[in-house]
């Protein structure tokens, strides 16, 4: 809710009515889906200290037959994801960077992989994935500081060759700025 996640085609935001919150003051609110400021990996929750108590989903209603095959089709779709990460590191560049990079595609993924040569490379136990360079997979017992030194390297790379600002889609909790130096800013 907080990321406006993605699934298939759809954000979560596209399916959120309202939204029940506790605000800074303690007051309960409900914040209709216009107010909630939905955008690519982003909500005004990015902003505000709002507690999320509840969320209104309007869901389609479709056939047992039709369900199926749309869980199936997800199912596929992430089945070359690795299961063992953080998930999906960086967000999608944009159109605009995509032009100035010159690349065929926004995907972080072949960007990672075709453009900046690093799949499969390591810090540790934390090796960028040979499935889906996005993703980066822990291959034995990875401690933090691996994961933010290879996200690091990376964020790197695309900014030296190609002037890309990658923008991390996962969230950094519990770190000092000196430890995400370089990752966030």
């Amino acid at each position: 809710m907080v990321n406006n996640i993605q699934g298939g085609n759809i954000f979560l935001g596209e399916l959120v009515a309202s939204v029940l919150v506790v605000d800074q003051d303690g007051n309960l609110k409900t914040l209709a889906k216009n107010k909630l400021q939905f955008d690519y990996d982003f909500s005004r929750f990015h902003h505000t200290q709002a507690i999320i108590i509840s969320v209104c989903l309007i869901l389609n209603q479709t056939g047992i037959e039709e369900a199926k095959q749309i869980a199936l089709s997800w199912a596929q779709e992430k089945a070359h994801q690795p299961q063992n990460s953080l998930g999906c590191i960086f967000q999608n560049i944009s159109e605009q960077e995509k032009k100035q990079a010159k690349l065929p595609t926004p995907s972080v993924g072949y960007l990672i992989d075709q453009v900046l040569k690093m799949k499969g490379q390591q810090v540790g136990a934390a090796k960028i994935s040979a499935q889906h360079s996005a993703f980066i997979e822990n291959t034995g017992s990875t401690s933090a500081q691996e994961y933010l030194a290879l996200i690091k390297k990376i964020k790197t790379k695309a900014k030296q060759e190609l002037g890309l600002t990658l923008k991390p889609e996962i969230f950094f909790v519990g770190f000092t700025e000196e430890e995400l130096s370089g990752i966030i800013n």
